[in-house]
């Protein structure tokens, strides 16, 4: 096994990486560790499990029974937690069989809202590459499935507003919406403008 690679790290020790720090005595290495803090232990422990389900759910199962397999690995993890002391609630997060996902709850008489290309929880960067799609399009697809809606720019610009004006409009007809703008009242052709209140005026209420 190769020793650890130098450099800065913020990585959980795990036995793999103890090893490869072991070898590393005697060479005159500065290694530096610490403890673990209890204000964000939880979510560095989770993002290392989170790394370990990852490679663990990939390569459980065959071709033909993988989501079988994959149910059963989780569940079986869920309910190893939920035989921890105050952890009996967590019996409630079991994946139902046969491990479907929610897409939408609405009423028959409402049509179903367009959902974006890019996943509702994923992170996602817009390149302009060809591959993806494009930044404008996207933006009206989460307009029309959101309840709320944080707008946090630099500065707004008509020809940027304009594409979504819409979308916007008809997001703050609806009721028990939210739309929130953070940004300046600085134009990039070196004007001051009143903006906020020009978003207000196109978009409504």
């Amino acid at each position: 096994m190769s020793k650890a690679d130098h450099g800065v790290y913020e990585q959980i020790i795990d036995l793999m990486l103890r090893r490869k720090l072991d070898r590393e005595v005697g060479d005159a290495i500065r290694i530096l560790v610490r403890t673990l803090d209890v204000s964000d232990s939880h979510l560095r422990l989770a993002r290392h499990l989170e790394k370990v389900l990852r490679t663990a759910l990939r390569q459980a199962g065959r071709a033909d029974d993988k989501i079988e397999a994959q149910l059963a690995i989780t569940n079986e993890l869920i309910r190893t937690l939920a035989h921890h002391p105050n952890l009996e609630h967590l019996s409630e997060n079991l994946v139902d069989s046969p491990g479907e996902e929610l897409l939408e709850v609405w009423p028959t008489e409402q049509p179903s809202r367009q959902r974006p290309t890019t996943p509702l929880s994923d992170s996602s960067l817009f390149t302009g590459s060809r591959s993806d799609p494009s930044l404008a399009s996207e933006l009206r697809r989460e307009i029309a499935s959101a309840d709320e809606i944080d707008i946090l720019v630099s500065f707004v610009k008509w020809s940027g507003l304009r594409l979504i004006t819409d979308e916007l409009q008809t997001f703050t007809a609806r009721k028990n919406t939210k739309l929130r703008v953070i940004t300046t009242s600085y134009s990039p052709s070196g004007k001051f403008l009143p903006l906020l209140t020009e978003v207000d005026d196109v978009v409504g209420p």
